[in-house]
């Protein structure tokens, strides 16, 4: 049951789910409208509770930090090690460039592992493993939380590839056209962006979110699918 490590690591990919994503002539940051918060998400992978992921968002002047906190249901807690995994961003102009990222396992409080963005060396550095190679054109998101879509034009987006990478891995994916839908959520309807992210070379691996058209394109909804199984986030404290 490696449920929660897919959230936790892949966010979304989900929170287990890098966020830097398209050049900024491409898409536009509006990062400056991002505000320091915390997000609380109830985790179901299938029909089964998982728990809950706290996500903790603290913006500076040219910085942002996620916090992905696994909160683990008594099941999940049979198969799976709590973690932690923060995520560093800075901001530059019109751009948010992932940075850095590592896992805190919550049974020694250690980091387990992370990794650095160094563009001067052209490469992912992995601690403990091998280094990656940076690809000409690579535009990076996180996995653990989609920072850069949230301060992108999503209108824009349609046909980006990014780069989606966390502390373990990196992999590529294809953003579809978004459109315009409302979500009912605790009773109440929203007006969101739907936005679909695809894996490379794998149609049936795929992202969506629900984005809030009006309260800085907070995810109110991310479903992660894998082989025909989902992972269901849904925001429990919108505003």
């Amino acid at each position: 049951m490696k449920y929660l490590s897919i959230i936790t690591m892949k966010v979304c990919g989900l929170t287990a789910t890098a966020i830097a994503l398209f050049v900024s002539t491409i898409l536009a940051s509006h990062a400056v409208d991002l505000e320091s918060r915390t997000l609380r998400y109830s985790v179901f992978y299938g029909s089964r509770d998982a728990g809950e992921l706290e996500i903790i968002i603290e913006r500076t002047d040219d910085t942002i930090k996620t916090t992905a906190i696994s909160h683990l249901s008594d099941l999940a807690r049979m198969f799976l090690p709590g973690q932690t995994i923060e995520t560093w961003f800075r901001i530059e102009g019109e751009k948010v460039l992932l940075d850095r990222g590592h896992i805190l396992d919550h049974k020694d409080e250690t980091v387990s592992s992370e990794f650095t963005i160094d563009r001067d060396n052209g490469v992912i550095d992995y601690q403990p493993r091998d280094d990656v190679p940076i690809e000409d054109g690579d535009h990076f998101e996180s996995t653990s939380f989609p920072i850069v879509l949230m301060t992108s034009v999503v209108e824009s987006i349609a046909g980006q590839t990014i780069r989606d990478t966390n502390p373990k891995k990196s992999r590529y994916y294809v953003y579809q056209p978004p459109a315009k839908e409302k979500l009912e959520l605790n009773g109440k309807m929203y007006k969101t962006w739907k936005v679909t992210r695809n894996k490379r070379g794998d149609a049936d691996r795929t992202v969506t979110f629900w984005l809030d058209r009006k309260d800085q394109k907070v995810p109110l909804k991310i479903i992660s699918t894998k082989k025909g199984k989902s992972t269901v986030m849904t925001l429990l404290n919108p505003s």
